[in-house]
């Protein structure tokens, strides 16, 4: 089951984590002037950034979605980000001490024959980007934009031989993150590379021209260790 995740709604936003309607607006010229601006913008990344793939994608949606969800690879993040192999290390980490303690937990008594134990794991919500050092910001100009700070959690099917004899146990574990973000701008903040104020784009969020929208993404992994 997914663990509660409360999203912030950016230039909508009523303080609270909720939608403020009242803060809705219809467009001015100036607001489509500024459309068209960064459509341009888009354009020109698309053809001269093929580096920024993930985060001209995720802009894309942004101006054109009109609040679809986006699909992307996790598996891409984790190897073309040294923040995103950091957070797969340290979700893996996650993931056996807690199937060790569950195991621990709740099969405390060594068995007298080889037996097999299988139980399910989940974790609760983490933010990648927060204040954990283990789970950082990404640090590729590509990501930062797709979807910089965000939350994953994990779940895991386990399998645990023990042997008696040898007194040790094989833990199976097959993976999955599960990751989400909610793409929109923020009031006061700035885009790392460039500087660019949120209130650009943020402007769009109020007058409809541009849609907030979920970000999702999976990654499945097995492991196998012995204790």
């Amino acid at each position: 089951v997914r663990p509660a995740i409360k999203h912030d709604h950016g230039f909508l936003d009523d303080g609270n984590g909720n939608i403020d309607n009242s803060k809705r607006r219809s467009p001015t010229f100036e607001d489509y002037k500024k459309y068209l601006w960064w459509e341009t913008k888009l354009t020109g990344a698309q053809t001269l950034r093929p580096d920024l793939k993930d985060a001209t994608d995720a802009y894309s949606n942004f101006l054109h979605g009109d609040g679809a969800q986006w699909n992307f690879s996790y598996d891409k993040f984790v190897s073309g980000d040294s923040s995103g192999k950091t957070v797969l290390d340290s979700a893996i980490e996650d993931v056996r001490s807690g199937a060790i303690s569950i195991h621990d937990k709740k099969f405390p008594a060594p068995p007298t024959s080889p037996r097999t134990d299988q139980f399910n794991i989940v974790s609760g919500a983490i933010a990648v980007g927060g204040k954990d050092a283990r789970y950082p910001y990404p640090a590729t100009e590509d990501w930062q934009k797709a979807i910089g700070a965000h939350f994953i959690w994990l779940s895991a099917i386990v399998a645990v031989t023990t042997d008696p004899k040898t007194k040790t146990r094989v833990f199976t574990i097959n993976m999955t993150l599960h990751a989400e973000d909610m793409y929109n701008f923020n009031p006061g903040m700035k885009d790392i590379a460039t500087g660019t104020p949120d209130s650009d784009n943020g402007r769009f969020e109020l007058c409809g021209l541009g849609h907030e929208f979920l970000s999702v993404s999976t990654l499945k992994r097995s492991i196998t260790f012995t204790v």
